[in-house]
Protein backbone atom coordinates (compact mmCIF):
# COMPACT_ATOMS: atom_id res chain seq x y z
CA UNK A 1 0.00 0.00 0.00
CA UNK A 2 2.54 2.74 1.60
CA UNK A 3 4.82 1.55 -2.44
CA UNK A 4 1.74 2.58 -4.19
CA UNK A 5 0.97 5.58 -2.61
CA UNK A 6 4.46 6.62 -3.39
CA UNK A 7 3.62 5.66 -7.04
CA UNK A 8 0.75 7.76 -6.90
CA UNK A 9 3.01 10.57 -5.77
CA UNK A 10 5.10 10.69 -8.38
CA UNK A 11 2.47 10.67 -10.80
CA UNK A 12 1.20 13.66 -9.76
CA UNK A 13 4.53 15.26 -9.50
CA UNK A 14 4.99 14.09 -13.24
CA UNK A 15 2.02 15.63 -14.42
CA UNK A 16 2.01 18.97 -12.34
CA UNK A 17 5.68 19.75 -14.04
CA UNK A 18 3.30 18.87 -17.29
CA UNK A 19 1.00 21.28 -16.66
CA UNK A 20 3.68 24.14 -15.38
CA UNK A 21 5.54 23.86 -18.32
CA UNK A 22 2.63 23.97 -20.72
CA UNK A 23 1.19 27.15 -18.83
CA UNK A 24 4.69 28.75 -18.85
CA UNK A 25 4.94 28.27 -22.69
CA UNK A 26 1.49 29.48 -23.47
CA UNK A 27 1.78 32.55 -21.48
CA UNK A 28 4.72 33.54 -23.50
CA UNK A 29 3.33 32.47 -26.77
CA UNK A 30 -0.03 34.78 -25.86
CA UNK A 31 1.98 37.94 -24.98
CA UNK A 32 4.49 37.36 -27.68
CA UNK A 33 3.40 40.37 -30.31
CA UNK A 34 3.77 39.01 -33.55
CA UNK A 35 2.78 41.39 -36.65
CA UNK A 36 1.99 39.20 -39.91
CA UNK A 37 0.10 41.64 -42.38
CA UNK A 38 -2.16 40.17 -45.05
CA UNK A 39 -0.93 41.89 -48.38
CA UNK A 40 -2.44 42.03 -51.94
CA UNK A 41 -1.06 39.86 -55.04
CA UNK A 42 -1.63 36.73 -52.91
CA UNK A 43 1.93 37.70 -50.63
CA UNK A 44 1.57 37.38 -46.47
CA UNK A 45 3.84 38.86 -44.45
CA UNK A 46 5.24 42.23 -42.86
CA UNK A 47 5.58 45.34 -45.30
CA UNK A 48 7.95 48.29 -45.18
CA UNK A 49 7.29 51.26 -46.46
CA UNK A 50 9.64 52.49 -49.40
CA UNK A 51 10.12 55.70 -51.76
CA UNK A 52 11.22 55.94 -55.02
CA UNK A 53 12.70 59.57 -55.63
CA UNK A 54 13.50 61.19 -58.99
CA UNK A 55 14.38 64.70 -60.00
CA UNK A 56 12.66 66.91 -61.81
CA UNK A 57 15.37 66.73 -64.46
CA UNK A 58 14.49 63.57 -65.56
CA UNK A 59 10.96 64.38 -66.41
CA UNK A 60 10.68 63.91 -70.59
CA UNK A 61 8.41 66.97 -71.60
CA UNK A 62 7.81 68.50 -74.74
CA UNK A 63 10.16 71.61 -76.09
CA UNK A 64 8.51 71.69 -79.53
CA UNK A 65 7.46 75.57 -79.56
CA UNK A 66 6.37 75.01 -75.70
CA UNK A 67 7.94 77.64 -73.56
CA UNK A 68 5.57 76.78 -70.64
CA UNK A 69 8.56 74.07 -68.80
CA UNK A 70 12.51 75.16 -69.03
CA UNK A 71 15.48 73.69 -67.27
CA UNK A 72 16.37 75.20 -64.30
CA UNK A 73 19.63 75.27 -61.64
CA UNK A 74 17.08 73.70 -59.20
CA UNK A 75 15.28 71.25 -61.59
CA UNK A 76 11.94 72.76 -63.70
CA UNK A 77 10.38 76.12 -63.89
CA UNK A 78 7.16 75.44 -64.86
CA UNK A 79 4.73 78.42 -65.58
CA UNK A 80 0.99 78.52 -64.21
CA UNK A 81 -0.32 76.63 -67.88
CA UNK A 82 -1.96 73.19 -68.18
CA UNK A 83 -0.39 72.80 -71.91
CA UNK A 84 2.22 70.88 -71.06
CA UNK A 85 2.83 67.35 -69.64
CA UNK A 86 5.89 66.07 -68.21
CA UNK A 87 5.84 62.29 -67.82
CA UNK A 88 8.26 59.60 -65.98
CA UNK A 89 7.86 55.91 -66.57
CA UNK A 90 9.79 53.30 -64.03
CA UNK A 91 10.00 49.70 -63.65
CA UNK A 92 7.34 48.41 -61.04
CA UNK A 93 9.44 47.79 -58.04
CA UNK A 94 10.41 44.03 -57.71
CA UNK A 95 9.05 44.16 -53.77
CA UNK A 96 5.68 45.95 -54.22
CA UNK A 97 3.39 44.24 -52.13
CA UNK A 98 0.77 46.11 -53.43
CA UNK A 99 -2.24 48.63 -52.32
CA UNK A 100 -3.01 52.11 -53.32
CA UNK A 101 0.64 54.38 -53.72
CA UNK A 102 1.67 58.11 -52.13
CA UNK A 103 2.94 60.17 -55.40
CA UNK A 104 4.57 63.26 -54.20
CA UNK A 105 5.33 66.82 -56.45
CA UNK A 106 8.11 69.10 -54.38
CA UNK A 107 8.15 72.13 -55.44
CA UNK A 108 9.04 75.77 -54.99
CA UNK A 109 7.47 79.37 -55.55
CA UNK A 110 9.26 81.88 -56.97
CA UNK A 111 7.20 84.99 -55.66
CA UNK A 112 5.56 86.58 -52.94
CA UNK A 113 2.13 85.96 -54.15
CA UNK A 114 -0.48 83.96 -52.37
CA UNK A 115 -2.86 81.85 -54.16
CA UNK A 116 -3.09 77.68 -54.60
CA UNK A 117 -1.00 75.60 -56.67
CA UNK A 118 -2.93 72.73 -57.98
CA UNK A 119 -1.08 69.82 -60.13
CA UNK A 120 -3.00 66.80 -61.13
CA UNK A 121 -1.73 62.91 -62.49
CA UNK A 122 -2.24 60.79 -65.46
CA UNK A 123 -1.08 57.43 -63.66
CA UNK A 124 -1.28 54.17 -65.18
CA UNK A 125 0.80 51.00 -66.09
CA UNK A 126 1.84 49.04 -68.98
CA UNK A 127 2.90 45.75 -70.10
CA UNK A 128 4.33 44.20 -73.40
CA UNK A 129 2.39 45.04 -75.69
CA UNK A 130 -0.20 46.99 -74.41
CA UNK A 131 -2.01 50.21 -75.85
CA UNK A 132 -1.45 53.05 -74.91
CA UNK A 133 -4.53 55.09 -74.11
CA UNK A 134 -5.25 57.95 -71.89
CA UNK A 135 -6.09 57.08 -68.03
CA UNK A 136 -7.92 59.81 -66.62
CA UNK A 137 -6.86 62.18 -64.28
CA UNK A 138 -6.38 61.95 -60.82
CA UNK A 139 -6.60 65.51 -58.50
CA UNK A 140 -5.13 65.94 -55.36
CA UNK A 141 -7.07 65.70 -52.09
CA UNK A 142 -6.29 69.47 -51.81
CA UNK A 143 -5.05 72.33 -53.56
CA UNK A 144 -1.42 73.73 -51.95
CA UNK A 145 -1.79 77.06 -50.13
CA UNK A 146 1.32 79.14 -50.87
CA UNK A 147 2.30 82.52 -49.51
CA UNK A 148 5.07 84.68 -48.95
CA UNK A 149 8.96 84.16 -49.99
CA UNK A 150 11.26 83.32 -47.79
CA UNK A 151 14.92 84.43 -49.26
CA UNK A 152 14.81 82.58 -51.86
CA UNK A 153 12.32 81.17 -51.93
CA UNK A 154 9.81 78.48 -50.29
CA UNK A 155 9.05 74.65 -50.70
CA UNK A 156 6.27 73.06 -50.57
CA UNK A 157 4.76 69.28 -51.86
CA UNK A 158 1.49 68.10 -53.04
CA UNK A 159 0.85 64.82 -52.24
CA UNK A 160 -1.46 62.69 -54.51
CA UNK A 161 -3.11 58.86 -54.06
CA UNK A 162 -2.78 56.32 -57.21
CA UNK A 163 -5.31 52.88 -56.31
CA UNK A 164 -3.29 49.55 -56.87
CA UNK A 165 -5.81 48.95 -60.09
CA UNK A 166 -4.10 51.08 -61.73
CA UNK A 167 -0.62 49.76 -61.23
CA UNK A 168 -1.40 46.06 -62.05
CA UNK A 169 1.36 46.48 -65.16
CA UNK A 170 5.41 45.96 -65.29
CA UNK A 171 5.72 49.54 -65.89
CA UNK A 172 4.53 52.27 -63.56
CA UNK A 173 4.10 55.45 -65.66
CA UNK A 174 2.41 58.69 -65.13
CA UNK A 175 1.90 62.32 -66.34
CA UNK A 176 1.84 65.69 -64.68
CA UNK A 177 -0.04 68.79 -65.39
CA UNK A 178 -0.22 71.95 -63.61
CA UNK A 179 -3.44 74.31 -63.00
CA UNK A 180 -6.13 72.06 -61.95
CA UNK A 181 -9.46 73.69 -60.88
CA UNK A 182 -7.90 74.85 -57.71
CA UNK A 183 -5.10 76.41 -59.52
CA UNK A 184 -5.05 80.40 -58.08
CA UNK A 185 -1.19 81.24 -57.99
CA UNK A 186 -0.33 82.61 -61.77
CA UNK A 187 3.29 82.59 -61.09
CA UNK A 188 5.95 80.05 -61.95
CA UNK A 189 6.64 77.27 -59.56
CA UNK A 190 10.20 75.08 -60.03
CA UNK A 191 9.41 71.51 -59.19
CA UNK A 192 12.38 70.09 -57.46
CA UNK A 193 11.92 66.45 -57.78
CA UNK A 194 8.77 63.68 -57.31
CA UNK A 195 8.61 60.28 -55.91
CA UNK A 196 6.04 57.00 -55.31
CA UNK A 197 5.55 55.75 -51.81
CA UNK A 198 4.42 52.44 -51.42
CA UNK A 199 4.20 49.49 -49.28
CA UNK A 200 7.04 46.71 -49.90
CA UNK A 201 7.55 43.21 -48.99
CA UNK A 202 9.98 43.09 -45.66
Amino acid sequence: MKQLMMKLVQHHSYFLSILIVFLSVNNAIATEKVVVVPLSSNKIGPSVKRTISVPANALMYSTLNEPTITPDAHGLRWQASISNAPSLTIKAPSDYAGGDVVFYIFFETTTSTAGKVDFFLRPTSLGSGDGIVDPGSINSTAPVDVSGKIAFGTVYQQSFLIPEDRLSGGWWTTSMQRHGAGETYTDDVIVRGIAFEYQAVQ
